[in-house]
């Protein structure tokens, strides 16, 4: 335990700058994005049209009208009424899911590879550490401590608005109570934002896997020999099944196989992918980040599809450590 502690530190350590910096500079940007676009639309919105109801405004409740706000009342009105901004605030760090993404690939194809190609392989081995060790913490730095850190950074970024949220409204003569802070539903999305892990490393596992064997294997350009064979794979699926008829289908490619492989990397990218459980499609209208979290993700730890794919995904694992303790 104490082996699998240091090397899961050692990988965070040595790749800090990816895992830390690079969603840390993403959710400075966002939050500053989302600042400028309230302002600029509280600026260009005329009194006369910015008429609001400051109870339903900051409360959900019924409340005193007030016509012709000020332009702090304007500003908080513009970021949503309490209720709503406690429940979804964390939308705000979508665009995370792509930072992830990228940090998950490009450490996963060059987790093998590189110390391959520098020969610093040589040197690990010479450590009282198995191949093993060495690779299951690789896959669990991946799949367990990019989206931890991700998250995390992207609920202390929820935070800081909605101290903002909070501030502004007080400065503009709203109730305390009436705040953001005085919600569960604050707190809960980010508890259900972190107990969505557990699912996106069961569902990231054949993309992990995949791309530990393309480093531990391939010459050159691991991430070209998985894409491009995935890609390659579907085109020749897809011209046989045009021009040959032998079968009329090849939608199960794309979901259960391509998808897990080439994009398991994306966060609930399980609600596109497992049309079965959901044939409507995913419905986000009228309905909270909570419950599309915390609800609609754990109803797909029911899937046989995700469970045969991480089976698959620890398969292939176990083909890198083979293959990395073969490496000379």
């Amino acid at each position: 335990m104490n082996t699998m502690k240091w090397l899961i530190k050692r990988e965070f350590w040595e790749h800090r700058g990816l895992f830390l910096w690079f969603p840390v500079i993403a959710v400075g940007l966002l939050i500053g994005l989302v600042l400028v676009s309230k302002t600029v639309e509280t600026a260009i919105c005329e009194p006369p049209q910015c008429t609001i109801n400051i109870g339903p405004f900051m409360a959900g409740k019924d409340g005193p009208v007030a016509t012709a706000p000020s332009s702090l009342q304007r500003l908080v009105r513009n970021f949503g009424r309490s209720d709503e901004v406690a429940k979804n605030y964390l939308t705000y760090a979508t665009p995370l899911i792509l930072t992830l993404y990228l940090t998950m690939v490009s450490y996963l194809a060059s987790a093998l590879y590189a110390e391959r190609k520098d020969g610093s392989v040589l040197f690990w081995r010479s450590l009282p550490v198995g191949d093993s060790a060495t690779v299951i913490a690789k896959t669990l730095t991946a799949l367990v401590v990019v989206p931890l850190v991700t998250y995390t950074v992207a609920i202390v970024g929820g935070a800081i608005l909605l101290v903002i949220h909070t501030a502004l409204g007080l400065m503009a003569g709203l109730p305390l109570e009436s705040s953001v802070l005085a919600y569960p539903d604050t707190y809960l999305s980010a508890l259900a934002l972190l107990a969505s892990i557990p699912i996106f490393a069961l569902w990231a596992l054949p993309m992990a896997g995949v791309l530990l064997v393309a480093g531990a294997k391939a010459r050159n350009y691991p991430l070209l020999w998985v894409f491009g064979g995935v890609l390659t794979t579907g085109g020749t699926l897809a011209y046989i099944n045009t021009v040959r008829d032998i079968w009329t289908d090849t939608q199960w490619y794309w979901n259960d196989f391509a998808a897990r492989l080439a994009l398991g990397g994306f966060p609930y990218a399980w609600f596109f992918s497992f049309q079965p459980l959901n044939p409507s499609g995913l419905e986000l209208s009228n309905r909270s980040i909570l419950e599309v979290l915390l609800i609609d993700s754990c109803k797909y730890l029911a899937s046989p599809s995700l469970w045969i794919g991480a089976v698959g995904g620890v398969c292939l694992i176990w083909i890198a450590i083979q293959f990395r303790r073969r490496n000379n």
